[in-house]
């Protein structure tokens, strides 16, 4: 939710001073009305239900009109990121915080695209500075997670996953943390999270076969995946070359021999 009220803030600084006034007038209007339906006499109560509603509907077609010729960078950049055009994704990127250099959405997104084009220097640093800005969000500290992950720095990334789910990160986010603690040799706590997760998944390919390989490592009870596990396979065959230089890309390579003996079920 905070995430997306910064991104509304963001857009809404780019509307013309009319548009902005109009949808102050609206949310005012709106705000009017719920107060007399709430505290006002039952006389009152059906115009002022009509009223809001009327209010409500006037604010959409402001917010609509508002936007009615923008394609943010924001929205650019996740259509290339979308696309797998991270070199396009990170150019957008960096020509728009130059402008806005504190868009925690738009530093949360770089970081995680130069994740995606093997930078995991910059991909950290990037995502440090989201995270110093908005320490409230789960999304930053949820991809710079994910960046110490993939850099073999497991204690780090543990810590950091484990803060984006204090911060209110999807549960779906103890199956990252219990990847950590694999890797980081504390099993017992890589079990614990395994077992926080649903028990039928219904995640992307490529997570989803993390997680069922983990459960079955560590001898949880397992867990059921509508899909075909193996079209998840590319995924991490690909995560294995782009991060080869770190010991999570040299112990990914390693597993990759018995996660692909796993889906054919020897």
């Amino acid at each position: 939710m905070r995430a997306w009220r910064r991104h509304f803030l963001e857009q809404a600084a780019q509307w013309d001073g009319t548009t902005r006034v109009a949808l102050t007038v609206a949310v005012l209007i709106l705000l009017a009305m719920l107060a007399l339906g709430i505290w006002g006499d039952g006389s009152v109560r059906l115009g002022a239900s009509i009223g809001a509603a009327t209010a409500f509907i006037m604010a959409q077609v402001v917010i609509l009109w508002g936007n009615r010729q923008m394609v943010t960078p924001y929205t650019q950049a996740q259509r290339h990121y979308l696309n797998a055009e991270f070199e396009q994704a990170a150019q957008v990127l960096q020509d728009a915080l130059q402008d806005t250099p504190q868009s925690v959405a738009m530093l949360t997104l770089l970081g995680n695209t130069y994740r995606q084009m093997g930078q995991l220097t910059e991909s950290r640093r990037v995502l440090y500075e989201a995270v110093d800005i908005s320490q409230k969000d789960y999304f930053p500290a949820y991809g710079l997670g994910r960046t110490l992950l993939v850099m073999g720095e497991y204690p780090q990334a543990a810590a950091m996953l484990q803060s984006a789910l204090n911060l209110g990160a999807p549960p779906i986010v103890r199956g990252d943390l219990a990847e950590a603690y694999y890797r980081l040799g504390s099993l017992e706590d890589a079990r614990h999270q395994l077992q926080q997760l649903p028990q039928r998944l219904d995640v992307e390919p490529y997570r989803a076969l993390m997680l069922v390989y983990l459960a079955d490592q560590l001898g949880v009870a397992p867990i059921a995946y509508r899909g075909a596990l193996d079209e998840g396979l590319p995924y991490w065959e690909n995560s294995a070359v782009r991060f080869a230089d770190t010991p999570y890309g040299m112990a990914l390579q390693q597993e990759l021999v018995t996660i692909k003996t796993f889906i054919r079920g020897e």
